[in-house]
């Protein structure tokens, strides 16, 4: 796992709701992106403005909240996509489209998913990108990042 320090450090990555939603509730746990990172440890889930109209109907999620901090998560690991690995990883992205021929996608492998209290309104960026967390409390951190009141989601 990884400790306040860490966390207040980490990156963010802003998912789409209701991606972002299904990765908090346990659901998903592999995200799907069109690029790959060297990065590993904690990262910010933030929720970007735009929602997936499509995803939000056939998951019969609606009214989420958009465009801020929803969580953190560890990213232990991020896999090229076959076909195949599409395929049988469905059931861990949920992406319910083809595998694109000609692109390469990557599997972000998420773990220790934890969602905070309530989210915090912040912008997003393409990439990784750095937030700032002073609005989240020592307090509200440390349970984040402990195994206490939140439990893990996968």
């Amino acid at each position: 796992m990884f400790d306040v320090r860490m966390a207040r450090a980490a990156p963010a990555l802003s998912i789409k709701q209701p991606w972002a939603e299904l990765i908090l509730c346990g659901r998903k746990d592999v995200e799907v992106r069109s690029w790959s990172d060297r990065y590993r440890g904690p990262i910010w889930l933030h929720t970007g403005v735009k929602l997936d109209e499509i995803a939000a109907q056939q998951f019969q999620m609606h009214s989420l909240f958009s465009g801020g901090l929803v969580g953190i998560a560890e990213l232990t690991a991020i896999r090229p996509f076959t076909p195949e690995l599409y395929e049988s990883w469905r059931d861990r992205h949920l992406d319910f489209s083809p595998f694109p021929a000609g692109r390469d996608l990557f599997g972000w492998i998420l773990s220790s998913v934890r969602r905070l209290d309530r989210p915090r309104k912040c912008r997003g960026a393409l990439g990784l990108f750095h937030v700032d967390t002073s609005e989240i409390t020592d307090e509200e951190m440390q349970l984040l990042v402990s195994d206490g009141s939140l439990r893990s989601k996968r």
